[in-house]
C-alpha cells in the first residue's frame, strides 16, 4: 500500500525512483556530441608567424603546425588579420633544437614570450611542444575573454506606409577606406641572428718550436647561421735547443690568428691565417745572430663541437699549418735551426654563448 507501482509490477520506492533520473539524465549527457561541446566553448583568434631556421633541417611546416594546433583546440584559431599575434621560432643547437613563442596583444605590443628545448635529433618533438604550448595559449586567451552581452531584441517598429517612388539618383563610385594593415613587428629571424662565443684552451704544437711544446691561447668569435669567423691570440712555453759544444737557446713564440669556418651539425671546417713573433734567447753564445723575426703561416682546420649546460661548448679541433715566412736561428756564425715549412696544432678548447 506504501509503494507505487513500477515497471513488470515491480515498486519502486521514491528514493530508487531519484536515483534512476539521475544516472538517466548523466547517460544522457554522456553522448552528446562533441561537437555541441565544443561550440558552446569560446573561442580566440590570433595571427600567426611560423619561421624555421636554415640549419634546423627537416622540420613540419606552417600548415602541418596549423594543423596540430588545430586538431588539439577542435577549431581553426588562426586568422590572418587577427588584432593578436603569435610567432614560432624554430632553430638548431648543438645537441638538439631549441623554441621560442612571442605574443602580442591587440595593440601590436609583444607582451609574452616561452623558450622550450629539445634534446632530440629530429624536429618533431620540439614543434610538437610548440604546437601544445600554443594551443594552451589560445584556450587561455579565449577563457579570459570578457563574454559577449546578450541582445536585447528591439520592439517591433510601427508599420509606415511607404513614401511615394522617387527618381533613383545616377550610382556614384566610392572608393572603400583600405583595411588596417598596422601589425606589430615581426621579431628577427633565427637564421640571421648572431652568436657571440669567447673561449680559452690549451694546445700542442708539433714542428712549431725544435720540439714540441704546449700552446694556450684566446679566441673569440661570431656565427651567423652557418658561418663563423674568429679572432685568437695564442702563447707557446719555451723550447729549448742544446748543441753538443754547449751553446744552444730557448724559442719563444706569440701568434694571433683568424679561421672563417663553415658548420654542419657539430662539424666544422675553416681556413686559417696565422701572424707573429719568434724569439730566441741563446746560451753558451753572446747572443744569437737572429734573436727575433717575424713569421706568418696559412692553413685549414677540422674541428668537432659538443654543447653542454645550454650556453656552454666544447670543441676538439686540429689545425694543419704551412710556414709562409721562413726563420733561421743562428749560433756561433752556424745555423742551428729553421722553422719547417709543415706544422701542426691539436687543441681542446672550452667556451660559452652570450647571445
Amino acid at each position: 500500500m506504501g509503494h507505487r507501482p513500477g515497471v513488470a509490477g515491480v515498486p519502486i520506492s521514491g528514493g530508487v525512483r531519484g536515483r534512476i533520473t539521475v544516472a538517466l539524465v548523466a547517460g544522457a549527457a554522456s553522448v552528446l556530441p562533441g561537437s555541441v561541446a565544443r561550440a558552446a566553448a569560446p573561442q580566440a583568434f590570433v595571427a600567426l608567424d611560423y619561421d624555421v631556421a636554415p640549419d634546423a633541417g627537416p622540420c613540419p611546416d606552417a600548415e602541418k603546425f596549423r594543423a596540430s594546433v588545430q586538431r588539439q583546440l577542435g577549431y581553426d584559431p588562426f586568422r590572418h588579420a587577427a588584432d593578436r599575434r603569435v610567432a614560432v621560432q624554430i632553430a638548431r643547437k648543438d645537441s638538439g633544437f631549441d623554441g621560442h613563442i612571442m605574443w602580442s596583444d591587440a595593440g601590436g605590443r609583444w607582451v609574452g614570450e616561452r623558450r622550450l628545448s629539445s634534446r632530440h635529433a629530429d624536429c618533431g618533438p620540439i614543434a610538437t611542444s610548440l604546437a601544445f604550448a600554443v594551443a594552451v595559449q589560445v584556450q587561455l586567451l579565449a577563457t579570459l575573454a570578457p563574454a559577449a552581452p546578450n541582445p536585447v531584441t528591439p520592439p517591433p517598429a510601427p508599420v509606415v506606409a511607404p513614401p511615394p517612388a522617387a527618381p533613383l539618383p545616377a550610382p556614384t563610385v566610392t572608393a572603400s577606406p583600405a583595411p588596417d594593415a598596422t601589425r606589430p613587428p615581426a621579431p628577427p629571424s633565427w637564421g640571421r641572428r648572431v652568436e657571440l662565443s669567447v673561449g680559452v684552451g690549451p694546445s700542442l704544437g708539433l714542428r712549431l718550436a725544435p720540439y714540441p711544446t704546449g700552446l694556450g691561447r684566446l679566441f673569440v668569435s661570431g656565427r651567423v647561421a652557418r658561418f663563423s669567423l674568429e679572432i685568437s691570440v695564442d702563447a707557446a712555453l719555451p723550447a729549448t735547443r742544446q748543441e753538443v759544444d754547449g751553446s744552444g737557446f730557448a724559442l719563444d713564440r706569440f701568434a694571433a690568428g683568424a679561421a672563417a669556418c663553415g658548420h654542419a651539425r657539430a662539424l666544422a671546417a675553416c681556413l686559417t691565417a696565422t701572424v707573429g713573433l719568434l724569439r730566441a734567447r741563446g746560451f753558451g753564445v753572446d747572443a744569437p745572430a737572429s734573436p727575433a723575426g717575424p713569421f706568418s703561416q696559412g692553413g685549414a682546420r677540422i674541428a668537432a663541437m659538443h654543447g653542454f649546460a645550454g650556453r656552454y661548448f666544447a670543441v676538439a679541433r686540429v689545425d694543419g699549418l704551412v710556414m709562409l715566412s721562413p726563420w733561421v736561428v743562428t749560433l756561433n756564425g752556424t745555423a742551428a735551426w729553421t722553422t719547417p715549412r709543415v706544422g701542426a696544432v691539436m687543441g681542446l678548447d672550452l667556451g660559452a654563448r652570450f647571445f
